[in-house]
């Protein structure tokens, strides 16, 4: 993680207010970097694990709510959450890096029930954890912990990384390791310009739906005056050693939070959440979430979703954390954002949360940001009341005062389709080769080329389906099965029109 000493801004794109669409609740809670989202006690609504910190467990009231945290009695750098003992409910993994710095300890903790965990086996691990990832690697139907970890002299100065694959025998204890001493990170298409990499980070999953727990590899490099890093898929051989593939090398790193791995889209694959960065001469500074989006047989498309930036600057203006949900439920995936802005190089910064939706082309547009209470480092999306819209639940911390909360965001209805940059239509859903349940949702805001805008039309395969007063649209179209042409109308007080870009798509 590298953002502690460092002081940015950039100017606002739209001003911090409070949001629209969800409801706050917030609970005491420890410093910590990291949440998962995932149900402990089997009731069927989503709990909350904390790491990066104390392990806490949060348990869901069943009504969207959380109970006070558990501590099942461990600090860890990194956590993951799986069923290792065969039984219904998940055990927690953990690595927790030793007094002195220099060899870390990995622990599977057993579920009671109840939010109650207790230690079932650890093992030793030479170096520094800097991930953890849980899957079946061997293909026995046992769960198996891998990790990543890197050694350093007493200077700090790195002296090797490693991959270490812990075995585990299907009853919460690990029986073997093996390790893959120093995979090689390099920069294979510029190696004169990004030099120095390291394995730096990882996250893993079952990308390519084998049944093999796979790899995304992150590695720091240099480029002269700026940083750089590299990203690799690590191909398991079921054994414990990984082949690697080159999928992006920038001048930009990409661990500046740790990975980790989730559908972003909604297309059933297991992609990659990435928060970037690049820092450079005069306090140059960039810093993105990104997505890095699966598309099977090895194919990746790396996508920056939301971007903080600066010159010379006094505050820090920087992007923590985020994830991707429906939260529309207009069937194209929209991403959150946890970041903290200054209006200029010399204003205190202010913290907040940004809903971005999709346009047609794909690319995220911010809809809506609202105040956070303090820096939001981890920011997850789950359906926390079980009402079929997506929630968000952030760790939001004050590093000055060292204190933190968690904060959940319920989903109590759409947030605004915002109006687009140039006269014209913005339909933001439905989305253009998606496909539907009738009723459609239609989500749209003219912006007129002169005068204001009277009404939106919504015409469905070349007929009126209705009128609609006023700049913005939301509306459910009753359509057949089949394909449909969607297209919205911005009819203004001077006689003028302007249509949207048809959205083609097919109702079930």
């Amino acid at each position: 993680m590298r953002f502690a000493a460092l002081a940015l801004s950039l100017v606002l794109a739209l001003p911090l207010v409070a949001q629209t669409g969800f409801s706050t609740h917030t609970y005491a809670a420890p410093v910590v970097q990291h949440l998962i989202p995932v149900d402990v006690n089997g009731d069927g609504f989503p709990d909350l694990v904390t790491y990066g910190g104390p392990v806490d467990v949060y348990l869901n009231d069943g009504h969207g709510g959380m109970l006070p945290r558990k501590y099942i009695g461990v600090f860890a750098a990194y956590a993951a959450v799986a069923q290792f003992a065969g039984d219904a409910l998940p055990e927690i993994a953990t690595c927790h890096i030793n007094s002195g710095n220099t060899a870390s300890t990995i622990s599977i903790y057993i579920n009671h029930g109840s939010g109650n965990f207790s230690l079932a086996g650890s093992a030793p691990l030479d170096g520094i954890c800097t991930s953890l990832s849980v899957g079946d690697v061997d293909g026995d139907g046992k769960l198996d912990v891998v990790t990543t970890s890197y050694a350093h002299d007493a200077s700090s100065n790195i002296t090797g990384t490693a991959i270490t694959t812990f075995f585990s025998n299907g009853l919460g204890s690990l029986n073997r390791s093996v390790t893959q001493a120093n995979p090689d990170v390099s920069a294979q298409n510029d190696p004169t310009n990004i030099f120095d990499c390291h394995l730096s980070s990882a996250t893993g999953g079952d990308y390519e739906q084998a049944g093999r727990l796979d790899l995304v590899l992150i590695g720091a490099c240099q480029s002269g005056a700026t940083n750089a890093g590299t990203i690799f898929y690590g191909t398991s051989d079921k054994a414990g050693h990984y082949s690697l593939k080159e999928i992006k090398e920038d001048e930009r790193g990409f661990d500046y939070f740790p990975p980790y791995t989730a559908d972003v889209n909604g297309d059933g694959t297991r992609d990659v959440v990435l928060i970037d960065y690049q820092s450079g001469p005069h306090n140059s500074w960039s810093n993105s979430l990104d997505f890095l989006e699966n598309h099977l047989n090895g194919q990746w498309t790396l996508k920056q979703v939301f971007t903080e930036s600066s010159y010379a600057a006094s505050y820090l203006s920087a992007v923590f954390s985020g994830a991707g949900a429906d939260f529309i439920n207009g069937g194209s995936w929209e991403a959150v954002a946890g970041f903290t802005q200054s209006p200029d190089c010399c204003t205190q910064d202010t913290p907040g949360i940004a809903i971005l939706t999709q346009d047609t082309s794909g690319n995220y547009v911010e809809s809506q940001r609202w105040t956070a209470k303090a820096y939001p480092y981890a920011t997850v999306a789950a359906d926390f009341n079980k009402d079929g819209k997506p929630d968000i639940a952030t760790v939001q911390v004050n590093s000055s005062a060292n204190t933190a909360s968690l904060v959940l965001y319920l989903n109590s209805g759409a947030p605004a389709c915002p109006a687009p940059s140039s006269p014209g239509v913005h339909l933001c859903s439905p989305v253009a080769g998606n496909t539907y349940t009738s009723p459609v949702n239609v989500r749209a805001t003219g912006k007129a080329a002169s005068g204001s805008v009277v009404r939106l039309e919504l015409w469905v395969d070349g007929k009126k389906y209705g009128n609609f007063s006023g700049s913005t649209m939301n509306a459910n179209a009753l359509l057949g099965s089949g394909s449909h042409r969607i297209v919205v109308v911005e009819d203004d007080s001077t006689g003028g029109h302007l249509n949207s870009t048809p959205a083609y798509i097919t109702v079930n």
